[in-house]
């Protein structure tokens, strides 16, 4: 809701959003679009097109009434693929690709419309680790290189701690803390705002806070049943 908020998409709220000074319920939709880059969690991939040709849609907003192609349209289009490294998918069907890839095509679509702001909404949800990460690392080069201001949503905390500047806390729909990570991320806020005990270290690659969730009551007492047997196997090896 927020998100859909900020992009323009819900107008009857309380308050005023102001883009880059102006009133953002006063522009039109191409302006925003101009501006903002809206990514959802579940974007619609039933587009009958290749990768190359959803990439390309991002530029509507920019081109006229007739999507008449204009220059440095081509341009972003390859910019937009070398970035999410889905160049060479560009003749592949998007019903074709895994989850994965799909997730970097839209993006790619995101940022073929070169954009100042970008709202995403947990891009690396239901990916493998290592997907995630460089998903992430993509992001952090393309608000590095482009100056682009990314607000993203997601329930990945540690890599929010890692890359964001700014965190937001919500709790049950309201804002309950905002500033850098290591003031956020503090174990009675998150224990307060998710209902279950944490603990924060430091994480050994970043340096970041890291957020550890402490196991139930089942997971602790599997745990110790564990340890009790290796124990014992230690004894029966000594004896």
């Amino acid at each position: 809701t927020l998100l859909r908020a900020l992009s323009g998409h819900v107008r009857d709220c309380r308050g005023t959003i102001r883009l880059f000074g102006r009133n953002l319920a006063r522009l039109s939709s191409q302006a925003r679009a101009r501006t903002i880059s809206h990514l959802p969690q579940f974007p619609a991939a039933d587009i009958p097109f290749d990768v190359e040709m959803t990439v390309r849609l991002g530029r509507a907003p920019r081109q006229g009434a007739l999507g008449l192609e204009r220059e440095g349209d081509a341009e972003a289009v390859e910019n937009a693929l070398r970035m999410t490294g889905t160049t060479h998918l560009r003749r592949r069907p998007l019903h074709n690709l895994s989850g994965g890839e799909l997730k970097r095509v839209l993006l790619a679509r995101a940022l073929c419309r070169e954009p100042k702001i970008l709202l995403l909404d947990e891009p690396t949800a239901s990916l493998d680790p290592g997907a995630g990460m460089m998903i992430m690392d993509m992001l952090e080069d393309v608000r590095s290189t482009r100056g682009t201001t990314i607000i993203m949503v997601s329930h990945d905390l540690n890599a929010a701690s890692a890359y964001g500047d700014r965190l937001l806390l919500l709790k049950k729909g309201a804002a309950e803390v905002v500033g850098a990570p290591e003031n956020v991320l503090t174990p009675a806020r998150l224990s307060a705002a998710y209902g279950w005990e944490t603990a924060v270290d430091a994480d050994p690659f970043t340096g970041a806070p890291r957020m550890t969730v402490a196991p139930g009551p089942m997971l602790r007492r599997k745990s110790r049943a564990r340890r009790t047997n290796k124990s014992a196997g230690r004894e029966e090896k000594s004896s």
